[in-house]
């Protein structure tokens, strides 16, 4: 992806750490709260219903075995990507650099 940042423009990569679940919502699909709260910034989603359900889903013995945080970006022209995982990293294109979540 690339985000300017203070004028100058940088190529990073998000990686999701131990994901467990996704879904996408198309861009006419997202609401006023996708774009203004989420817009090219990865958000994390505290007590979410989602990884509730996805708990709840497990079978007993795996129900709480790993760690499972809600992430939400809005990217323009893709729409809204939802990533259940065990953290991100943020990888710098240009320096190497990793930084995680």
């Amino acid at each position: 992806m690339d985000f300017e940042n203070e004028g100058q423009k940088r190529s990073v990569c998000l990686r999701f750490v131990k994901q467990r679940a996704f879904r996408k919502r198309s861009e006419i699909y997202c609401t006023g709260w996708h774009v203004d709260d989420v817009h090219e910034a990865v958000c994390e989603l505290p007590e979410s219903d989602w990884v509730a359900e996805l708990r709840n889903d497990a079978v007993p013995e795996w129900r709480d075995r790993w760690a499972m945080r809600h992430f939400m970006v809005f990217v323009d022209s893709f729409g809204c990507l939802e990533v259940v995982a065990e953290s991100v990293a943020l990888e710098d294109e240009d320096s190497k650099k990793t930084a995680d979540t």
